[in-house]
C-alpha cells in the first residue's frame, strides 16, 4: 500500500491554491485535487481582479489575515514574476449615515474605520466635501459618508492561483485537475480516505476548499450552510473618458446606495479593456445548474444605474460579461474548523464576494492546522460551534 499523504487538498481556487502552497513549504508529500481544469472560470476566483482592502468593515478580526496575505503576496510577486498586486487607493462610501449594512455588519464604514484604528491602517474618514474632493467621478447625491484607504488596491485572482500552484509544485507537491472527489471517510485514527471518480487516495489529514461545491463534498449534513449565488460582473467601454478612470486617477470603490453595494476598479488594463463594476444580489442557485449567460435585461439594469452614478458614462456600453459564484454562511462569516466527526478533515469557506485579500493568510492558518494542529492566526469567530454543530 502507498504511503499516505501528509495532506490532501480539495479545490484549487483562491483557498485551495493558497493551502497548498503554504503546505509545501512544510512538506513535499502533499496532494491538490481539482474536479475542473486549473485555472478555470466555473467557480468564484476569476474576472481579472478583487479589491485588496486591510480596513475590514465585516470585523476587527479579519484585519490580520489581510495584513498578511500581502506579506505572502509580495514575496509570491518575487518568487513567481508575476504582477499580483496593485496599489490604488480604495474609497468607501454610504449614500447616506448608518446606510452601509453588509454581510452581517449594521455599520460598515464605522466598523471599518475602527478596524483601522485599532490595526494602526492609514485612512481618511470623509464627509461629503472630502468625497467630492477625491472622486468627481461619481455622482453624489448631497448625503454621502465614507472613508479613504490609502494603501488598498486590487489583486489579479488568475495570476495568484497560478503563482501558488507553481511554487507548490516546485516544492514538491503533485497536483490532480480534471478529478472529481465523491466521498471522503475516516479509514482510521490517522488516516482519511478519498475517494475521486479515476482514483483513491489516503492522507493523514484532508483539506475541503471546495467553494461553490463544499456543501456537496461535506454531505447533506452540512449543505444546508452554505448558500450558493449567481453574480454577474460586467465590464464598460470608458474609451472616451478614459483619464477619469484610469489607473493613477481612479481608486477601487465600494458604494452603498439604495439598499444595494456597487463595487468597481479603475481601467486596468488600459484604454480598451473597460472598467469592471458589479454589485451583489440574493440568487441561490445549485452551482451545477447556473445559468452562464446574462441577458439583456441584465445588462439594461445595471447599465441604467451605472449612467446615475457616473456622470461620464451617460451611455454606458458594456463591453462583456461574466458570472461567478458566490458562497455564503448563515451568518455571512467564515467557516474554518475541524470536521466535528473527522477531525483529521478541515473544512475551509472563505465565502466569494470577500474572501480573496484574505485567503493566502488563511491557506497559511490551514497548513498550520494541519501540520502543527493549531495556528497562530485567531481564528474563534469562524468555528462550526457558533452553528450548534
Amino acid at each position: 500500500m502507498n504511503k499516505p499523504y501528509d495532506a490532501i487538498v480539495i479545490g484549487l481556487g483562491a483557498m485551495g491554491s493558497a493551502a497548498l502552497y503554504q503546505l509545501s513549504l512544510k512538506t513535499s508529500n502533499v496532494l491538490g485535487l481539482e474536479q475542473f481544469s486549473l485555472f478555470h472560470e466555473l467557480g468564484s476566483s476569476h474576472g481579472d481582479s478583487r479589491i485588496y482592502r486591510q480596513a475590514i468593515g465585516e470585523g476587527l478580526f479579519y484585519t490580520p489575515l489581510a495584513i498578511r496575505s500581502l506579506e505572502i503576496v509580495k514575496k509570491l510577486e518575487r518568487l513567481a514574476h508575476l504582477d499580483l498586486f496593485t496599489r490604488t487607493g480604495a474609497i468607501i462610501m454610504a449614500s447616506s449615515p448608518g446606510s452601509s449594512v453588509l454581510n452581517g455588519s449594521s455599520d460598515f464604514i464605522g466598523e471599518a474605520i475602527r478596524s483601522a484604528r485599532a490595526h494602526s491602517i492609514y485612512i481618511e474618514a470623509l464627509d461629503l466635501a472630502g468625497i467630492r474632493n477625491l472622486s468627481s467621478q461619481f455622482n453624489l447625491l448631497g448625503e454621502e459618508v465614507g472613508y479613504y484607504e490609502h494603501g488598498a488596491g486590487f489583486l489579479r485572482p488568475e495570476n495568484c492561483i497560478k503563482a501558488q500552484l507553481s511554487q507548490a509544485l516546485l516544492n514538491g507537491a503533485q497536483i490532480h485537475s480534471e478529478e472529481k472527489v465523491i466521498n471522503i471517510e475516516l479509514k482510521s485514527k490517522n488516516v482519511v480516505n478519498v475517494k475521486t471518480d479515476s482514483q483513491e487516495y489516503t492522507a493523514k489529514k484532508v483539506i475541503v476548499c471546495g467553494g461553490p461545491w463544499i456543501g456537496k463534498i461535506l454531505g447533506s449534513n452540512y449543505e444546508n450552510l452554505f448558500q450558493v449565488d449567481r453574480q454577474v460582473l460586467y465590464w464598460f467601454d470608458v474609451e472616451d473618458s478614459f483619464s477619469n478612470f484610469s489607473l493613477g486617477r481612479f481608486p477601487v470603490f465600494l458604494l452603498f446606495r439604495d439598499s444595494h453595494l456597487f463595487y468597481g476598479f479603475p481601467a486596468i488594463d488600459g484604454r480598451h479593456g473597460g472598467m469592471k463594476i458589479a454589485t451583489e444580489v440574493d440568487d441561490p442557485i445549485d452551482p451545477n445548474m447556473i445559468d452562464r449567460s446574462v441577458t439583456d435585461k441584465e445588462i439594461k439594469e445595471i447599465s441604467e444605474q451605472v449612467k446615475h452614478i457616473f456622470p461620464a458614462l451617460h451611455s454606458p456600453v458594456c463591453l462583456k460579461t461574466k458570472a461567478c459564484l458566490y458562497t455564503k454562511t448563515p451568518d455571512k462569516h467564515f467557516i474554518i474548523d475541524y470536521h466535528p466527526e473527522m477531525p483529521n478533515v478541515i473544512i475551509a469557506s472563505p465565502c466569494s464576494g470577500r474572501g480573496f485579500k484574505h485567503s493566502l493568510a488563511i491557506g497559511q492558518v490551514l497548513a498550520e492546522m494541519t501540520i502543527e494542529g493549531r495556528t497562530k492566526f485567531d481564528i474563534s469567530h469562524f468555528s462550526l460551534k457558533r452553528f450548534n454543530i
